[in-house]
C-alpha cells in the first residue's frame, strides 16, 4: 500500500503552490490514483485516513469514483459520497482505535457502491481552467493542478466551506510527489 501519511503544509503555502501550478486537461486524469491528505489545519484533516481512503478512479469524463477506500482486508471498494457525513462544518471525529475496525466495516456495508458518483469537467478556478471532479450528489468540486506527469495537487472546494481541503493524488503504481523538493 502507498504511504497514506498526511503531508503537513501551511495553508498559505499550499495555496501559493496551487496558484503556481499548471492546469491539467480531463484526459490527463483518466486512470486510477492513490491519494494523501495535505494537512493544513482544515477541520477535515484526518478524516480520509480515519476512513481508510485510498484515492480516486477516473474511468472517463462521465464516470468517476470519487471515493476509493480500503476495507479491513486491504481490498479497494467504491464509496457513495452521498452517504458520507460531508458538510461545510464537518470536523474529523475522534474515536478510540479499538472501535475503528467495526466502524469501518459498517461504513463499507452502508456506503459501498458500483455506480459512478462524479464526473470530470473543465472549470475556471482561481484564474485557471483545469480538470475538475464534480460530485453528482454534493456541492463539491475537486480542482486539480499538475505537480508533474504522475502527480496532481487538488483543492476540494465545497459550498459554504471557508477554505478548500487540500489533497494530492499520484497515478497508481507511481511514487508520490516529493514535497520536500519545493
Amino acid at each position: 500500500m502507498p504511504d497514506a501519511s498526511p503531508i503537513i503544509m501551511d495553508f498559505l503555502a499550499a495555496e501559493a503552490l496551487f496558484d503556481r501550478l499548471e492546469p491539467v486537461e480531463t484526459d490527463f486524469m483518466i486512470g486510477d490514483w492513490w491519494g494523501r491528505e495535505i494537512s493544513t489545519g482544515h477541520p477535515m484533516d484526518g478524516s480520509l485516513a480515519l476512513a481508510r481512503w485510498y484515492g480516486k478512479s477516473f474511468i472517463d469524463e462521465e464516470n468517476v469514483h470519487p471515493l476509493v477506500h480500503l476495507d479491513g482486508a486491504g481490498q479497494k471498494f467504491f464509496a457513495d459520497p452521498g452517504k458520507m457525513p460531508f458538510g461545510p462544518r464537518m470536523k474529523t471525529p475522534s474515536c478510540p482505535s479499538w472501535l475503528l475496525p467495526g466502524l469501518r466495516a459498517a461504513m463499507k456495508a452502508y456506503t459501498q457502491t458500483t455506480k459512478s458518483r462524479a464526473r470530470l469537467r473543465m472549470t475556471r478556478y482561481r484564474g485557471k481552467l483545469s480538470a475538475t471532479m464534480c460530485y453528482d450528489q454534493l456541492p463539491i468540486h475537486d480542482v486539480f493542478r499538475k505537480l508533474d506527469d504522475n502527480n496532481v495537487l487538488g483543492f476540494m472546494d465545497m459550498k459554504r466551506m471557508t477554505r478548500p481541503y487540500v489533497l494530492t493524488l499520484a497515478r497508481e503504481g507511481e511514487a508520490g510527489f516529493d514535497f520536500s523538493s519545493l
